[in-house]
């Protein structure tokens, strides 16, 4: 399982703040972080394969490792959370 809080820019079309949580497992660990913030500098209008793209790419250059997780599941749901953010103001626990 997957879960994402975003926080949305002004704009309502990128996200200043994303934190990714759930039932998986990435090593390095704190390589979660560059994850997330790669999400922060993308914007919604780049589309979901391109963002699933940039963190496959993020993956391959610095060895990050996922079990439970793919890039594709997190552009699924950052898009998905980047949609009830904006139906809730700009913010979505």
């Amino acid at each position: 399982m997957l879960r994402m809080e975003v926080e949305l820019s002004e704009s309502q079309e990128k996200a200043k703040y994303v934190k990714i949580t759930g039932d998986f497992f990435i090593h390095p660990e704190d390589s979660l972080v560059v994850i997330e913030k790669t999400l922060v500098m993308s914007n919604a209008s780049e589309g979901m394969e391109t963002i699933a793209l940039k963190i496959e790419e993020i993956c391959k250059s610095q060895g990050i490792q996922m079990i439970g997780i793919t890039p594709q599941a997190i552009a699924s749901t950052f898009f998905e959370a980047i949609k009830q953010a904006k139906e809730t103001n700009g913010a979505l626990e």
